[in-house]
């Protein structure tokens, strides 16, 4: 269950839903552009950093920690840890998508909590 600060969540949802758009943006590009710009991974580890810490200072503390993990792949990649392929990109393009279904489910009810073990997984296993 979320401890969510109820007078500020709904300011989360509406900056996290702007931020994913230039999410989505970025990863349709970064997949066309060799190498990519260091200031486009920049921006991606922005976008997910800041949803990592307004989740959690709004107490949706499962989606910060499932950000931070994202946030971490996003770091394997802009590094160069991690080599950019179309299966990398795809699952960039998937958090997006339990992104904005996750906020669509809390604003419904602030107890939703998806499940995103298989997703994570993944993320993992194409961490190396």
């Amino acid at each position: 269950m979320n401890n969510v600060n109820t007078e500020f969540v709904g300011y989360f949802f509406e900056e996290a839903l702007e931020l994913l758009k230039t999410w989505e943006d970025l990863c349709g590009s970064i997949g066309k552009k060799t190498p990519v710009e260091a200031k486009d991974w920049e921006t991606l580890y922005r976008v997910a950093h800041n949803i990592k810490g307004s989740s959690k200072s709004v107490g949706l503390d499962s989606m910060g920690e499932f950000t931070r993990q994202v946030e971490a792949f996003v770091i394997l990649l802009r590094d160069g840890k991690v080599k950019l392929n179309p299966d990398r990109i795809a699952l960039l393009l998937e958090a997006k998508k339990i992104y904005v279904l996750w906020i669509e489910e809390l604003k419904k009810s602030y107890d939703y909590e998806p499940k995103n073990e298989e997703y994570l997984e993944r993320l993992k296993k194409s961490s190396v």
